[in-house]
């Protein structure tokens, strides 16, 4: 586990920069009674307790009860949520026709909706696509509020297709359940259907243009990579943050993996948490050899955060040594200060891998 806090470019003397936490830092959910303790050591540091559970005795008996009365167990079906990520591509597989068939493939960000539909190549256009989504959305039990994909060279007629629903459209690199969708699709399904061409698999990358200079409103008075145990990050999920997302992480991942993460620290924590809201933040890069931190948004948006000094370089090693160890999971943290008892934005990012 690592800690240093360092000042912004041209914010402080270097002198003044905070290199060691010496106790705990403290982070809550202002919605939250209770104290969420991130340790700057997984050593020194305990993981905070769970509510204790009550008793499920009585209602193990009220169901053993209702399945005596009952031919089959009641399941409570899954909400989606209301997030969807939408994808409308052509796929490695030739149809009747010689022709790429193309898909359109939605679901929401939890993984409860799942919508494949192929669509003949002559109906490939703005207007055929809405249709489709409006028969989607008309038989979802939950309606989506904001709508997600990744492909650039579809931007225009997603765009347009959802233009006249009421929806946020969101080109977006956070479309993990998505990926992992069409990545299970290309391993399973296509290879299996006649036509499929495996030289046809569309990219998957996207272009990355020059950073940018970091906005005004996003600049925070210091930083510091930080490194937390899972268990500890795992308990904001049940957690409304004002400002913040969790990307999906396999059940498999142990409670004592030591998660990389970067927090910022500034008095107007909300406003900057307010705009990073709004960036449709993707992942942060801690760039080696320019020596360069990388806020990544959008489809193709990165930031300079700021430049990485000497004395950070260990720490920016082992940030993506241990990002890259876990398939890119990380964590960006906006708060006022180390001692700050509130969390002001979170978010639990997963770079993309090659």
């Amino acid at each position: 586990s690592w800690v240093s806090a360092s000042p912004f470019p041209c914010t402080k003397p270097a002198q003044k920069c905070v290199q060691t936490w010496q106790t705990p830092l403290h982070m809550k959910s202002r919605h939250d009674s209770s104290v969420i303790r991130f340790a700057a050591s997984s050593k020194g540091g305990s993981k905070p307790s769970k509510p204790s559970k009550p008793s499920q005795q009585p209602q193990q008996k009220q169901q053993s009860q209702s399945s005596a009365q009952v031919s089959r167990p009641l399941v409570e079906r899954p909400t989606p949520s209301a997030i969807w990520e939408l994808d409308f591509y052509s796929r490695p597989v030739l149809g009747p026709d010689g022709k790429k068939i193309w898909e359109l493939l939605i679901t929401d960000k939890d993984g409860v909706l799942e919508h494949v539909e192929q669509i003949p190549s002559n109906n490939v256009n703005s207007t055929e696509l809405r249709k489709r989504i409006e028969k989607v959305i008309a038989s979802s039990d939950v309606k989506p509020t904001a709508v997600r994909f990744f492909r650039s060279a579809m931007q225009n007629m997603i765009s347009i297709a959802l233009s006249d629903l009421d929806v946020i459209v969101k080109p977006s690199r956070r479309t993990y359940t998505l990926r992992a969708m069409i990545m299970d699709r290309e391993k399973n399904v296509y290879p299996t259907m006649p036509g499929y061409r495996e030289g046809l698999k569309p990219d998957l990358r996207l272009n990355i243009v020059v950073p940018q200079k970091l906005p005004d409103a996003l600049r925070g008075e210091r930083y510091a990579f930080v490194s937390l145990p899972y268990g500890v990050l795992s308990e904001l999920r049940g957690t409304q943050l004002d400002f913040g997302e969790l990307c999906p992480v396999e059940e498999s991942m142990s409670d004592s993996t030591q998660v990389p993460g970067l927090v910022i620290f500034s008095k107007r924590a909300t406003p900057i948490a307010a705009w990073m809201s709004g960036l449709e933040l993707a992942f942060i890069t801690a760039d080696l050899d320019k020596r360069e931190v990388l806020v990544e948004c959008d489809l193709s948006t990165a930031y300079l955060f700021s430049k990485i000094r000497p004395e950070q370089l260990d720490d920016a090693k082992k940030f993506e040594k241990t990002k890259a160890e876990l398939n890119g999971l990380h964590f960006i943290s906006v708060q006022e200060s180390e001692d700050s008892e509130d969390i002001n934005g979170f978010w639990l990012l997963r770079s993309e891998r090659d």
